[in-house]
């Protein structure tokens, strides 16, 4: 049964108002800028409409009537006995007559003809259940209707005498869907043969690309994964073997950086991790130490942040100061007296013994900037072996043995000169 055309009249109304629309937007003055319209037109993108008529922008902007429609008060209309079906903005349909949209939009007939809007099936296909689309279906050819409404031929199917097979050259693996097994990685050659992760399937032969030739992992249970078993690290070597963490893999052989050269935590099942033991917190001096909250490795030494590891092996220490003395030792603590405290290789001073090269040390550590003052040193009062050193706002005399305050330190903080007067000076060492 033969369908029947468009309705002349219908196109003939489309293309009256597309012209119509295209005629509008084109006398529409200011249409460039959008800046100004004629009373009762709007400003759309810089075009002006009549958002009451226009097809284009019916009652707003971003509203376009469907195909054969016209726009009445902001509201698109289709024609008497027409509804507007299809994607946005559509077209206007008799539903009653159009196979695509029978009693109803997106309701297709397929090889029927629709009249009064019901399917009518032409000879020799089968009319499907209601609510089936499309309606009409020839059931012995249609893979989506094969040998009856709703059964639906896989992938690789076609449908032949309302069953559904193989289409040339594909073959069923144990299931509905038929492959290609010249081409299909997942059936090559035979339906049991997978290639290896990124291989492809050739003339039904797996083959991995060039720049991953090797195959790694393979079992009875997986084809396994194409690698470049010269560099790659999780399949380093003929026995694809996995380098350990921070590791690499060089000509086939896996190797940690000289600066992480020592393996840990290497087991059976894991290939363990290139660890700095003069650095690694979690791996320091050995394999078997992690440094504790707080602590950082510095040297082989879990030492709180900001210490000095001194020694080596079981007798380092971790050290304040800003170097290590000879034989590892730490850094001596020392006071000027005055509230701060120095560190070096040098003893203590005293109880029985100061000297003048402590002294300068103590008083460089309580003014950096300072300098020795000897233009008050005639007024001093404490005697020879005394050093007084000023920053220009105050002066302190450290005194060494030899004088009659050995290892005293007197505080002036009024200028010009610089005195011994402290009733009970501190002790500097």
């Amino acid at each position: 049964m033969s369908r029947p055309p468009a309705s002349p009249p219908a196109r003939l109304v489309a293309r009256l108002a597309a012209s119509a629309a295209a005629l509008l937007l084109a006398a529409c003055p200011g249409g460039s800028t959008g800046t100004s319209c004629p009373d009762g037109q709007s400003s759309c993108g810089g075009l002006c409409f009549d958002l009451q008529t226009s097809l284009g922008a019916c009652g707003s902007c971003s509203h376009r009537c469907a195909d054969g429609a016209s726009c009445l008060a902001g509201v698109c209309t289709c024609p008497s006995g027409q509804r507007a079906c299809g994607a946005a903005p559509g077209a206007c349909v008799d539903v009653t007559s159009n196979v695509t949209h029978c009693g109803g939009c997106d309701q297709p007939c397929g090889t029927g003809t629709c009249a009064s809007g019901a399917c009518a099936c032409d000879a020799g296909t089968s009319s499907c259940p209601a609510g089936t689309w499309p309606r009409c279906a020839d059931t012995a050819h249609d893979p989506a209707n094969c040998g009856t409404c709703g059964v639906a031929c896989a992938a690789g199917n076609e449908c032949t005498g309302g069953a559904c097979t193989c289409l040339a050259g594909r073959t069923r693996c144990g299931g509905a869907t038929c492959y290609d097994l010249q081409a299909d990685a997942a059936h090559c050659g035979t339906c049991a043969t997978a290639c290896p992760t990124g291989a492809s399937c050739t003339t039904g032969s797996c083959s991995c690309p060039a720049a991953r030739p090797d195959v790694c992992d393979a079992s009875a249970s997986s084809p396994g994964r194409c690698v470049d078993d010269r560099t790659d690290a999780t399949a380093c070597g003929a026995k694809c073997l996995a380098c350990p963490i921070g590791g690499a893999c060089a000509a086939g052989v896996c190797g940690c950086p000289a600066a992480a050269s020592t393996i840990c935590g290497a087991t059976a099942s894991s290939p363990g991790t290139c660890a700095d033991l003069q650095s690694d917190e979690a791996h320091c001096g050995s394999c078997a130490v992690a440094c504790g909250s707080g602590q950082t490795c510095t040297s082989g030494t879990c030492c709180a942040t900001g210490q000095l590891a001194c020694g080596s092996g079981s007798s380092a220490r971790c050290c304040d100061g800003d170097a290590c003395c000879a034989s590892g030792a730490c850094q001596t603590t020392h006071q000027t007296g005055l509230g701060q405290a120095f560190r070096n290789c040098f003893a203590l001073e005293g109880p029985s013994t100061w000297t003048a090269a402590g002294a300068g040390r103590a008083a460089l550590a309580w003014r950096p900037g300072g300098a020795a003052d000897t233009t008050g040193s005639s007024s001093l009062t404490c005697g020879a072996n005394c050093l007084p050193w000023t920053d220009g706002k105050a002066c302190a005399v450290f005194c060494w043995s030899g004088s009659p305050g050995p290892g005293k330190v007197y505080l002036t903080d009024i200028q010009p000169v610089c005195q011994c007067t402290n009733a009970t000076p501190p002790t500097w060492n």
